[in-house]
């Protein structure tokens, strides 16, 4: 009776263990069977042949509506993602991050976010409703977040940097909350730089923008925070890094976004002249540079009267062939100084940022016969293209009053902008282009609804983001194992 008895336990015991832990219905992994479709595409090159999708799995979740991103491959161990999921136990605006094994559904819950300022703004709790979450930035790593709140009943702003792994935060900015002020951050690719401000806004007069090395070690005990003024309100920011110097420009600007540049962050800014050349703007720290005879009065106005701007880079080229895409979408790799985009919905440009002032330089490197939804160069000279399957080109042409102020993919906005350029149910596929292929080789199709792409050189892996319904919350993640 005893050794049945025994026997029996250690049966539910191997049942229990076979369990997937951390799973719920809505949050579960599957492995799709291969069609025929893939693999039988064009042929492409030997590099292309590499692309051959061996597994394909999918995890689903629930998230914030406002991220513009939020499952992550960067950082992470193979076979494993990043996810910053909605904490259900709690309220709305609380998330936590999620280690997944997408192979078995399994994850680890190393990190939480939820409303810390309260208890630092409002400890009686009076006045909860006054302080709401305006805007959340994940960095490119999923680690981080750019964290704006704002205040209604006492018209400010306050800005902090959230580690999503220990819970620490620091104030990088409090201040006034008029439209003026309007702030928006951004992350470099790397995940490495981070600003609040990546419009200049704050400290317009100085001519430089505030940037925070997210790798740096604080103490907690942070220097005296930097006072300014903002129509006659002060307004205070955390001792920043690094100042960022920028050229002013009179012109209107489109997007602008954080770079790695070596040991330092440079800035990258697309300005739409009157003349209606959209103009490239890339500075960072570096050889000094002087005047030229033929530069912008401002250019010349600024070098002579701010010292620090003599020892950076000023560097402005065009974009000759751009049409307009909504939103502008871009990828820049500082080594080759090549900037590739989408000069108009269907066509996709390279150009060296470096000698942009001659057309020359820029070439149309492929024809699509759709609209891309999104693009992804790869270090081996290859493409990663998602193509829509409705033909209709024409209503995703820039509307020349409806600018666009965010580089969607690493700095601060709602993500139910997406909306205004992507309709609901959107379906497309996901190919492999060479740069001098006339067909793709594809990889994914019908995939609907997309949020964002990403792809994993070391451990061969494309990760696509996609939404489904129009509420947003609900998401769900594919892996495509090469």
């Amino acid at each position: 009776m005893k050794k049945r008895t025994l026997k029996f336990f250690l049966y539910i015991l191997s049942l229990s263990c076979l369990l997937p832990a951390g799973c719920t219905p809505e949050e579960k992994t599957m492995i799709l069977p291969m069609t025929s479709d893939v693999g039988t595409e064009a042929e492409s090159s030997e590099a292309g042949k590499d692309f051959t999708v061996q597994k394909i799995y999918t995890y689903a979740y629930e998230t914030l509506h406002s991220l513009n991103k939020s499952a992550f491959l960067q950082g992470c161990a193979e076979n494993e993602i990043r996810i910053l999921a909605r904490d259900v136990a709690n309220d709305d605006t609380s998330l936590v991050s999620r280690q997944v094994d997408y192979r078995y559904g399994f994850y680890d819950t190393p990190g939480r976010f939820s409303p810390f300022w309260e208890e630092l703004l409002n400890p009686s709790g009076e006045m909860r409703e006054e302080l709401y979450v305006e805007k959340l930035l994940p960095s490119p790593d999923g680690r981080l977040l750019l964290v704006y709140v704002r205040s209604d009943f006492w018209n400010h702003t306050f800005v902090w940097l959230y580690s999503m792994e220990d819970g620490e935060y620091l104030l990088l900015y409090e201040g006034p909350a008029d439209a003026d002020t309007e702030l928006h951050g951004s992350f470099s690719q790397g995940s490495r730089w981070v600003t609040f401000d990546i419009m200049g806004t704050t400290n317009e007069a100085e001519h430089f923008i505030p940037v925070y090395d997210c790798e740096k070690e604080r103490s907690g005990q942070e220097e005296q925070a930097l006072q300014l003024w903002k129509e006659k309100e002060p307004a205070f920011f955390c001792p920043p890094d690094q100042k960022l110097y920028f050229t002013p420009i009179k012109d209107r600007l489109l997007s602008a976004s954080l770079i790695d540049c070596q040991d330092s962050a440079g800035l990258l800014r697309f300005v739409e002249e009157e003349k209606g050349l959209m103009a490239v703007n890339l500075e960072y720290p570096g050889p000094g540079v002087t005047a030229w005879k033929d530069s912008s009065v401002e250019m010349q106005e600024f070098l002579e009267t701010n010292e620090n701007a003599s020892l950076y880079v000023h560097n402005w080229s065009y974009l000759y062939d751009y049409t307009g895409t909504r939103p502008l979408q871009y990828y820049y790799d500082f080594e080759s100084s090549s900037l590739y985009y989408l000069g108009s919905a269907s066509r996709l440009c390279r150009t060296d940022i470096f000698n942009g002032d001659n057309p020359e330089n820029t070439a149309d490197l492929l024809d699509f016969p759709g609209m891309v939804v999104d693009f992804l160069p790869l270090d081996s000279g290859e493409f990663l293209i998602v193509l829509a399957q409705d033909q209709g080109l024409e209503k995703y042409e820039m509307d020349p009053d409806n600018g666009n102020y965010i580089n969607s993919q690493h700095s601060t906005g709602s993500f139910s902008d997406i909306q205004n350029y992507r309709p609901y149910n959107l379906s497309a596929d996901l190919y492999l282009y060479q740069e001098d292929g006339t067909e793709g080789k594809l990889l994914y199709k019908n995939l609907r609804n997309l949020v964002t792409m990403e792809y994993d050189s070391s451990t061969r892996r494309i990760l696509l983001e996609t939404y489904e319904d129009a509420s947003l919350t609900h998401r769900k993640c594919i892996i495509l194992e090469l």
